[in-house]
């Protein structure tokens, strides 16, 4: 809706028309052709980067295809790991294998790093840690050293092991983070930001876009800016702007997950209930069991 409203009524500046001018993109040029219903729905479907581009402007989404197709691999290999019937064992294993080769290098490759997460939390049970800052000190330097490394190395390799050392530090510094002792300041509202974070993450970049557009079109700001006052007040608007409607946006969606979980929960509980009961009458009325 964004992108819609920005290529009608906001493209003087032809951010829209000709993205490839103006930042970083997948798309080329005339953004409207990733607009079309197949895009929308390979990305329902998270293909995504796979057979599809992502949809309209929101070029960050593409790692909800890798999450997605992680969920997919691990779940399989989750079914493979743990006891049952030989045949559900292998048949699952193989069906993991074969989701990681037919997909990209650059996602199957990185399922590594998506794994890191879930070795951390088995990690925590076992592991006592360090300091928290030391941890933390860690983990920045080695941001640090990775993003001016960015600079020079762009090989697909290099790139996943730059990737999974950033990894392998955070998952440190979050395995110390349970030693940090004292008043936790800000908690309140580092709370209130995380609870819309996910939205923020949805939405951010379509937002951006059209805030961009219409501060350049309406009121002749222009995209590239040099360093100063004036640009540190344009950043902090598009910010306010960014936050403001990511919360708007999650007030509305996010907000009532846990009401919606709980909603499905339940219904869920209630047709399993139901279907037990009409089983259990139809055996009961069953010819068979009265033999």
């Amino acid at each position: 809706m964004l992108d819609r409203l920005g290529i009608s009524f906001f493209d003087q500046s032809g951010i829209y028309q000709h993205p490839d001018f103006f930042y970083s993109n997948e798309f080329g040029n005339n953004l409207s052709k990733h607009l079309t219903l197949l895009t929308f729905i390979g990305n329902l479907l998270s293909l995504q980067t796979i057979t599809v581009s992502t949809f309209g402007s929101n070029g960050p989404l593409w790692s909800l295809a890798n999450e997605w197709w992680y969920y997919v691999v691990f779940g399989f290999a989750m079914v493979a790991f743990r006891p049952g019937p030989m045949l559900t064992r292998v048949s699952a294993g193989g069906a993991s294998l074969a989701v990681m080769l037919a997909l990209p290098s650059e996602i199957s490759l990185w399922f590594i790093v998506w794994g890191i997460g879930a070795g951390a939390a088995v990690l925590d049970r076992y592991w006592a840690g360090r300091s928290f800052y030391v941890g933390s000190m860690i983990a920045l330097t080695c941001l640090i050293a990775v993003r001016f490394a960015y600079r020079e190395i762009h090989t697909e390799l290099v790139e996943f092991m730059l990737d999974l050392t950033v990894a392998l530090e955070y998952s440190a510094a979050l395995l110390c983070a349970k030693n940090r002792t004292g008043q936790r300041k800000l908690w309140t509202v580092n709370r209130r930001l995380a609870s819309f974070s996910y939205s923020v993450y949805l939405v951010h970049f379509p937002t951006m876009v059209l805030a961009a557009a219409v501060l350049k079109d309406v009121f002749g700001i222009s995209f590239s800016r040099p360093p100063s006052v004036a640009t540190l007040l344009y950043m902090a608007a598009l910010l306010v702007i960014i936050y403001g409607y990511a919360w708007t946006f999650g007030s509305i969606t996010e907000a009532h997950t846990d009401t919606v979980r709980s909603w499905l929960s339940g219904m869920i509980s209630g047709l399993r209930y139901r279907i037990h009961r009409f089983v259990d009458a139809d055996l009961r009325s069953s010819p068979v069991r009265d033999a």
